[in-house]
């Protein structure tokens, strides 16, 4: 400890000798960046906070005292360019910066002071000594190449910054702060308004700023500030509240994105997906004409390739992506100008066959209805529960520490028979479930409710099962049955809902926001199915040929990176006495088979969970052992035996776990056990 603070010492005096101008340089940063780090993880939250402000509050380093590696490898006589080339130093700071800043938030949050954070990230993207600019610290955009149509996620350290402002409930200060800058002509400044604009709902301060931001753009900008305002347009378009503003900024940062690489394609470059995405925002704002540009300019788009920027199948694919926009909303006479008479020859063909051609508007256009009205419910908070043994008929909600192996009673359901799918808000702060009253039907009959984890309120959302949040926490998608069966997708505070399909049942929201993904039966076999938000789109996860399951159950889980999904299912057709279950997984994107981590003659609790780590899976199978329901880990990379939790309320039902933010606590349902 004393050696850490003799090192952080020495940085800070380091630090502060340099010219009050002057940025550190790249060294500087980042032995400031690994004191940060050390800090952190010996318990020292504020010295972690100071080393990031000695080294960056004077804005990010633009010097390297250390010249770059630049070997050359050879292979033969010749150079071997099958090893990528090395970052120079200042390219691989800019990214460690927004890596290290990650990492920490999480120590963070269980032991800094929420207002200390955001302070010293205040000073990291605004430093005090530099008014007119402001640096997001961003990370690249990197496209799915099995679907680079798919805008792809982005995260940067004003989001951090964003997020720790909302924590120490000090956004307003932010909005504040920004405004008291002089960041007119700061296209990331102005970017980071915005954020804090829609957060707060400045309307005027969001017309104001992104017209600004929309001008300072025409006059070009870099490759990561082009990304962040296809970010930020996204998180309009997703709010709902501007999408004009949305449209407008999607359509820029595509133009330019697409300008770059037309001069320097790069691999897995997010142009094609923020055009697509541009042209789909015009589109819904009725701005055919603009939208229709949008696609002419997606098909001149430069695609890296292994050994060129171009092929047949990569021009294919982006002729097929048009073609599909234009043709599903009926628009013949412009496919046919943009794709050119052989082509489109060829599209409507094969879109008569399947009867694609005019259908105008995609299926998944909702319908809103408002829930029917449902009968009160009440929690038993556990101040209340004079003893265990008096609630011991009743269905208990328990938090566990899997650190600490400590399990606590939160609150009890006192006027309910029955209650599945537990899911933990993303803040940590709610439960929603779904649950029956003595006499209902368990599936036709039951209802949503949303509990708070303290206990102290219960509210219902109408007939529905399976609730699965969005990250944002601000909708839910669940199953139900009327007004009309199928997938519906509602608002968390309740008063609309959205049917999405009514063929399909018992969905859940992917972490990164961007997929929902359900079964769908079809000829008495179970299908998975993912609706692609951004792209709009839905496609089956196995091929017809692929799928070995009869069944696959619903209360499935989506793996932490968005990219697998871990259910329970048989291959045995419904009604099989004493079928083989299975728990497997599957990744959604390519045709790989699916890994089967569990197996178990008779049927068990289908609630699996995914650990935030993506190491391991939760689940309740009844073993002999124990002769009931309870909570395992199953390892994702080999066929094992279930490991134990330990630490669960014993001898009860224990099922239906979810995660709270920080990823060692477990909410769950324990039952009593049938007699």
């Amino acid at each position: 400890m004393c050696l850490l603070l003799l090192i952080l010492t020495s940085l800070c005096l380091c630090l502060s000798e340099q010219s009050s101008a002057a940025p550190p340089t790249v060294e500087q940063v980042s032995s400031a960046l690994d004191v940060a780090v050390m800090a952190a993880k010996n318990g020292l939250p504020r010295l972690s906070l100071e080393a990031l402000q000695k080294s960056l509050g004077k804005g990010p380093p633009t010097v390297s005292t250390i010249p770059p590696d630049t070997k050359i490898v050879y292979q033969g006589a010749r150079v071997n360019t099958s090893i990528p080339v090395p970052k120079l130093p200042l390219e691989a700071i800019r990214d460690r910066i927004p890596d290290t800043v990650f990492g920490l938030s999480a120590f963070w949050k269980q032991s800094a002071e929420a207002e200390d954070v955001y302070l010293a990230l205040r000073d990291v993207v605004l430093p005090p000594g530099r008014r007119t600019e402001a640096f997001l610290y961003s990370l690249p955009m990197k496209v799915s190449r099995l679907q680079p149509n798919r805008m792809p996620p982005t995260e940067s350290v004003a989001q951090t910054l964003v997020f720790w402002a909302q924590q120490a409930d000090l956004v307003n200060d932010l909005h504040q702060h920004l405004e008291e800058r002089n960041l007119k002509n700061s296209p990331e400044g102005i970017l980071l308004v915005l954020l804090i604009a829609l957060e707060v709902r400045d309307r005027a301060a969001i017309d104001e700023h992104s017209a600004h931001l929309l001008q300072l753009l025409k006059g070009g900008t870099n490759r990561r500030t082009a990304e962040m305002v296809a970010f930020v347009g996204m998180n309009f378009q997703r709010e709902g509240h501007f999408p004009k503003v949305a449209a407008e900024l999607l359509h820029q940062a595509g133009l330019t994105i697409a300008g770059l690489d037309l001069l320097e394609p790069e691999e897995d470059s997010p142009a094609r997906a923020v055009l697509l995405a541009a042209a789909r925002s015009r589109f819904a704002l009725g701005q055919r004409s603009e939208a229709v540009e949008l696609l002419k300019q997606y098909l001149t788009v430069k695609v890296e390739g292994k050994y060129s920027t171009s092929s047949p199948g990569l021009d294919s694919q982006k002729l097929e992506a048009v073609g599909r926009e234009l043709y599903r909303r009926g628009m013949v006479s412009e496919a046919r100008e943009v794709l050119g008479q052989v082509n489109a020859d060829a599209f409507e063909r094969r879109y008569r066959a399947q009867g694609l051609i005019g259908q105008g508007t995609s299926s998944a256009t909702p319908r809103t209805v408002n829930p029917p009205a449902t009968m009160p419910a009440t929690l038993r908070p556990v101040e209340d529960v004079v003893s265990r043994q008096s609630v011991a008929s009743e269905i208990w909600f328990c938090s566990l520490d899997t650190e600490t192996h400590e399990s606590k009673l939160l609150f009890t359901l006192p006027d309910f028979q029955n209650a599945a799918s537990l899911a933990v808000s993303p803040d940590g702060s709610q439960i929603a479930f779904d649950a029956t009253f003595p006499g209902e039907a368990m599936t036709s009959d039951s209802q949503i409710f949303i509990a708070s984890l303290d206990g102290t309120t219960i509210r219902s959302m109408g007939r529905g099962t399976m609730p699965s949040w969005s990250p944002q926490g601000k909708r839910l998608v669940c199953s139900r049955y009327s007004p009309s069966k199928g997938v519906w997708i509602a608002r968390a505070e309740g008063g609309d809902a959205q049917l999405l399909d009514e063929s399909g049942w018992s969905a859940q929201w992917s972490p990164d926001g961007c997929m929902i993904a359900y079964t769908r039966l079809k000829e008495g076999r179970s299908d998975l199915v993912v609706y692609d938000i951004v792209e709009d789109e839905f496609f089956n996860v196995f091929d017809p040929e692929r799928n070995p399951f009869q069944q696959i159950f619903g209360n499935f889980s989506w793996s932490p990176d968005s990219t697998q999904v871990a259910f329970k299912a048989t291959m045995a057709p419904a009604g099989t006495n004493n079928a083989e279950f299975q728990i497997a997984t599957v990744h959604v994107f390519g045709a790989a088979r699916p890994f089967v981590a569990y197996q178990q003659q008779g049927y068990f609790t289908a609630a699996v969970e995914w650990t935030l780590s993506g190491r391991r899976i939760m689940c309740s199978p009844s073993l002999p052992s124990h002769g009931t329901e309870r909570l395992h880990f199953l390892e994702t990379d080999r066929l094992a035996d279930p490991i134990y939790v330990q630490g669960q309320e014993t001898d009860r039902r224990n099922t239906g776990a979810s995660w709270l933010p920080d990823g060692k606590t477990l909410v769950y349902m324990s039952r009593p056990v049938k007699k």
